[in-house]
């Protein structure tokens, strides 16, 4: 096997263990609700500064978890198709149709999943704000740094999609020039 049918293995086996663990953390985050999450991770699915001024409730965990549902559904979605893609080029085919339209549909969810970062950060912050006494309930927008180079990740992958399709097509022509 190459290196890059290694690496590809590699990567579809992490993106694999991704796809069952990612769920699962959403799910035990919420159970243990944030104030009570037992592990010292990075993770955090409250956007920061959502000041939250009474004990979270079960009722607050549940409608946490369903609206992390929606951005880990599109993750969820990205995960497969990089999953695919990985097992394309693990088996060898580099430069196919159908590693572009994994690439594109990488990039259309990708620019979709910054869409519903601010219908989650929306939700999110009602939800578990709403409980607070008033003038401390909000429903926040947000968009960083990093959420701005996501998009132009995004734009970049599908054009280079765009871009290795074209290529395909070269490749087929120039299989039937003589």
């Amino acid at each position: 096997m190459n290196k890059i049918q290694r690496l590809s293995m590699f990567l579809r086996v992490i993106f694999q263990i991704a796809f069952v663990v990612w769920p699962l953390v959403l799910a035990l985050y919420w159970i243990f609700a944030p104030q009570h999450f037992p592990y010292n991770f990075s993770i955090n699915f409250i956007p920061n500064g959502t000041e939250i001024l009474h004990p979270i409730t079960g009722a607050d965990s549940l409608w946490g978890f369903l609206i992390g549902l929606l951005p880990t559904i599109i993750e969820m979605i990205i995960i497969y198709f990089l999953i695919k893609l990985f097992k394309l080029y693990e088996q060898g085919e580099i430069f196919t149709l159908s590693n572009v339209e994994y690439l594109k549909k990488i990039g259309i969810y990708m620019l979709i999943n910054q869409g519903m970062g601010f219908i989650y950060d929306a939700l999110i912050t009602f939800v578990l704000t709403m409980h607070n006494p008033p003038g401390h309930r909000v429903a926040s927008f947000t968009f960083a740094s990093h959420d701005a180079y996501n998009v132009v990740t995004a734009i970049m992958i599908i054009v280079i999609a765009w871009v290795m399709a074209e290529g395909c097509k070269l490749k087929e022509e120039l299989k039937y020039t003589v």
